[in-house]
Formats: structure tokens, C-alpha cells, sequence
């Protein structure tokens, strides 16, 4: 969704929302501080936008604005029609197609900025986008896209990525496979360890994603090596690549079922549900069918359900609406940005309402204690037990099942604008959503 920066939860308004107001306005003429050509940044979901959407707001979309961030000093009224920030940009022009952003006249530090204008633009499909991205149409994209050497990089030196060569892209979350703890016969954690241990994350790694996002290593759900200072010992390397098939089915034997005509069988039922994403995330689609017969033919009964409105998606994820997804985790410095999301269960809601947070309902009384263990302490020992405990709460009860380390999608062009980060400038992430955006556009010059 994998945040692709297009599969990310978030309607990347980004710097509209340290806007200074967003009622729209026919000028767009910028302060004369900012002497560059106007920037594009294909940060949005791949669904047309509606045309009451706001970017300073929660907004009807279906998809949170995670806008906060990017303020400066914001002074905001959520679902105002003038909300009122003093970030460097306001609202220009908007329409289903797309938004563009204006310098805003009140910005404290003008002569610091040399983006005169934002352009949003909103498409439907991966594959659209490919071609705007190769020509330098799209000066900043978060997107998948397959043979990057081949489709981007090669056709102009002024493509870029955060490596010159493979794997191209950092990674920055841990992508998953979500499950919805209360339906069963996904309620019963053994029978999400046997999907653990089902799936080949190699074969996720190198035909869904190219080759860019690495297969997960431990059941802890750390993103490795980067967290590795973290990790208990005793579920390193515990994984693996492959999958494990007589893991699968010792876990099963185990837990009471039986093969019955080729599949798992208990009090006459199979281990059946569905795996959900939207049919334009093209490679976690491609990850699910995989999955799918992986799983088949080990004995599960997996069905794909593929969805053609990201929106739609959303908001089953959100609402609790679904069996199994594939997801981006959340990001951060450290293991409990991405625990916190997956297994604290004040984020989540009853199925129906939406979450922001556990989207799978899990409600595990050791990860609620674990989590308030970290936050009660600024010890760094104290914190690291508690990290400890989550991830044998995540080898035990697997909450979310880790598929690979998730690529921080980011394709950029120097036709317009130099100084972007690199592996060789790490100033910020290089994903074009929050909370990286704002700075990264502050630091932008103009191509002379």
C-alpha cells in the first residue's frame, strides 16, 4: 500500500497544512522570494478526490490528512471552511483532478523559500503514473514502480533514487499482512502462526516487489538490521525465506485439525478467509494472489478479494471491515512507533467505527502493559525489556504476521530542483508525505 507513497493512509496535503488559509483563490502568483519552476509531487491516493475535500481537514475522502506535522507553529480549526496555519503554503485551486499550493504572503521566513507553487496531481493507476515519472513531468514521486533501472533510472540522468543501484530504496516500515483477530478461525493465534510460517516471503520479495523490499527476518516484526540493537536473541533469523511447511503443519496437528480432502480441517470447517487490497496497489495484489496459492497448497482455503477503490479499502481497514490485508506499518525512530500501531488496542474501535490504530482488533492485556511500560519510562533499559516483551507477544500471538521491510518509495528528477535526499545527503527520509516533506521542499534550489 505499501505506502507506495499512493498507499499511504494519509492525503498528503502536506504542505497545505501549515497553511496560512484555504479558501481558494484564482491568483496564484507567488511572493518574489521564490524564483523556481512550480513543483510536482505525486503524493495522493489513486481515486479521484471529491469535490468538498479539504486538505486542512479530516476529510471526506475517507483518508486522514496526517496533517498535523507539517505545521509551523499551527494554529488550526479542523473542518473550517478559511482554517487558519502559518506554514510557508496555502491552498491555491482544487478540483477531483488535483490541487496546487501558493506561497502564503504571511509565511514568517519568505526569502527561505524557492517553490513557488505545488502541483498535486491525483491518478488512477500505478501504471499511469510511470510515464510523467520517467520524463521529469513528476519532479517528486512515492510510488512501486517494477525494473526501476529500466523505467526510471535509464531514462534520463537526472531520474534518481536513494541508491544508485540495488536495492534502490531504504526501507522504512515493515509491511505485513493484518489480520482481523475477531473472526475466526483467525481468532486463534495458532492458526496465525501457521500463516506466519505458510508464506514464501522470497517469492513476495522477488516478483511482487522486484527484488526492492527484503523478506522479514523475525516473527518480533522488527525492521531489521536498522532496529537490530533491539532485537531478542533468542527470535533472530527465525523466519524463514522460504516459509516453513512442516512448521505449518505441526502447529496445525497441534491444534486439533486434520486433513480432510487436502485441506486443514476442525469440527468440519476449513481454515478459510479472504486477503483484501485494492486491485491498483499492484504489488500488494500481486503479494496477495501469491500468498493465496502458497497457502492453497499447504492445505489453507485462501480466497483474493480485490478492490478497485482505494477509498473503499480504506475504510474497510479502518471500520474492521475485512479478513486479511496486506499494509504498511507506521514509521519512526524506534520499535514502539510500530508496535503501538499494530497492537494498542486505545487506537482501535468497535468493527463498524473506525480505528486509527489496531486495525485488526487485537486486545492482548501483556502488549497493553508492555506498551505502558515504555511509555512510562525515559530509561533506556526499562525500555528495551518492555521492546523485549512485545516482541515475544508478537512471536506468540501474531497480531499481524511481517512480510518484508517496505521500501521508502521515492523517485525523484533534478530537471527543476537539486539538493533532494539521498543516501549521500541523508538529511530526511525521502518519501514525499509527512512528516519529511515540508523540510525536504524548504531545502530544495532552483536548477540554474
Amino acid at each position: 500500500m505499501r505506502q507506495t507513497i499512493l498507499k499511504s493512509l494519509v492525503v498528503t496535503c502536506a504542505l497545505a497544512l501549515g497553511a496560512a488559509a484555504c479558501s481558494s483563490s484564482s491568483s496564484s502568483t507567488p511572493p518574489k522570494a521564490a524564483t523556481g519552476q512550480p513543483l510536482v509531487i505525486e503524493s495522493t491516493p489513486l481515486s479521484p478526490m471529491t469535490d468538498n475535500f479539504n486538505p486542512l481537514s479530516s476529510t471526506s475522502t475517507g483518508f486522514l490528512t496526517n496533517a498535523v506535522a507539517l505545521y509551523n507553529e499551527p494554529l488550526y480549526i479542523w473542518n473550517d471552511p478559511n482554517p487558519v496555519g502559518t506554514g510557508p503554503y496555502m491552498l491555491d485551486k482544487f478540483s477531483p483532478q488535483g490541487y496546487t499550493l501558493k506561497l502564503n504572503p504571511l509565511y514568517r521566513d519568505k526569502s527561505s523559500v524557492h517553490v513557488p507553487v505545488i502541483d498535486f496531481p491525483s491518478y488512477n493507476t500505478n501504471a499511469n503514473l510511470v510515464p510523467p515519472i520517467q520524463s521529469g513531468q513528476i519532479d517528486w514521486a512515492g510510488n512501486y514502480v517494477s525494473d526501476i533501472q529500466g523505467n526510471f533510472l535509464s531514462k534520463s540522468p537526472e531520474n534518481h533514487t536513494w541508491l544508485s543501484s540495488a536495492p534502490y530504496f531504504s526501507a522504512n516500515n515493515v509491511v505485513s499482512l493484518f489480520v482481523n483477530t475477531t473472526k475466526a478461525p483467525l481468532n486463534d493465534p495458532r492458526v496465525r502462526q501457521a500463516i506466519e510460517f505458510g508464506i514464501n516471503r522470497q517469492q513476495l520479495s522477488t516478483q511482487a516487489e522486484t527484488g526492492y523490499e527484503l523478506p522479514a527476518t523475525s516473527t518480533s516484526g522488527l525492521m531489521l538490521p536498522a532496529q537490530t540493537s533491539y532485537q531478542d536473541q533468542s527470535l533472530a533469523n527465525n523466519l524463514p525465506a522460504a516459509g516453513d511447511p512442516s512448521k505449518v503443519s505441526s502447529i496445525l496437528t497441534a491444534d486439533g485439525y486434520q486433513k480432510v480432502n487436502g485441506k486443514w480441517t476442525k469440527n468440519g470447517k476449513t481454515i478459510a478467509f479472504k486477503i483484501s487490497d485494492p486491485i491498483p496497489y499492484s504489488d500488494y495484489y500481486t503479494c496477495d494472489q501469491l500468498i493465496a496459492h502458497q497457502l492453497n497448497a499447504l492445505g489453507f482455503n485462501v480466497t483474493v478479494d480485490g478492490i478497485g477503490n482505494p477509498t473503499v479499502w480504506a475504510g474497510d481497514v479502518a471500520n474492521g471491515t475485512f479478513d486479511t490485508t496486506i499494509r504498511w506499518s507506521n514509521q519512526g525512530p524506534t520499535p514502539y512507533v510500530f508496535y503501538s500501531g499494530w497492537l494498542d488496542k486505545r487506537l482501535t474501535a468497535p468493527v463498524g467505527k473506525p480505528a486509527t490504530g489496531d486495525f485488526g482488533r487485537f486486545s492482548n492485556g501483556a502488549a497493553q502493559a508492555a506498551l505502558a511500560q515504555y511509555e512510562g519510562s525515559g530509561d533506556t533499559t526499562t525500555q528495551s525489556s518492555a521492546i523485549t516483551k512485545l516482541e515475544q507477544v508478537m512471536t506468540s500471538e501474531v497480531p499481524v504476521v511481517p512480510l518484508m521491510y517496505g521500501g521508502a518509495w521515492a523517485e525523484v528528477s533534478s530537471r527543476n530542483y537539486t539538493n533532494w535526499p539521498s543516501a549521500g545527503n541523508p538529511y530526511m527520509p525521502p518519501v514525499p508525505n509527512t512528516p519529511y516533506l515540508e523540510y525536504t521542499v524548504l531545502q530544495l534550489k532552483p536548477k540554474s
